[in-house]
């Protein structure tokens, strides 16, 4: 997790979770992402990337951005987006919380950067 320290007070960047709306999912369905994020008292200049693989179980899975969201306020809250599913057994979701300044990229680092992966099956 990452975290800050604004005038004595903790701020937290945060991915909590990940979720989708189905117990089932299949090949070519359209499924909603669920991010929950604290947002930091910076919450204008953050961004909350999300990224997919259609393979996570590979050596080095490819990954394609999804959205690009930003939080509403500072404190908890639920971001949303959609994506259609790929052919795949094993697929992931990535949640990149970020310094909207710092570059957009799947495997990001930094002291302001968290990250959260949501892996699950296909259902046959």
């Amino acid at each position: 997790m990452a975290r800050t320290e604004e005038g004595g007070a903790q701020t937290r960047r945060v991915v909590s979770g990940l979720y989708d709306d189905h117990d089932d999912v299949v090949f070519a369905e359209e499924v909603l992402v669920e991010v929950d994020v604290f947002g930091a008292e910076t919450w204008a200049t953050d961004a909350v990337d999300l990224w997919y693989t259609a393979d996570a179980l590979a050596l080095r899975p490819v990954w394609t951005p999804v959205a690009a969201l930003v939080p509403a306020s500072a404190g908890p809250q639920t971001l949303t987006a959609t994506l259609v599913l790929d052919p795949g057994d094993v697929q992931a979701v990535r949640a990149v919380y970020r310094d909207a300044s710092a570059p957009q990229e799947a495997c990001s680092i930094g002291p302001f950067a968290d990250h959260d992966d949501l892996a699950f099956e296909l259902a046959p």
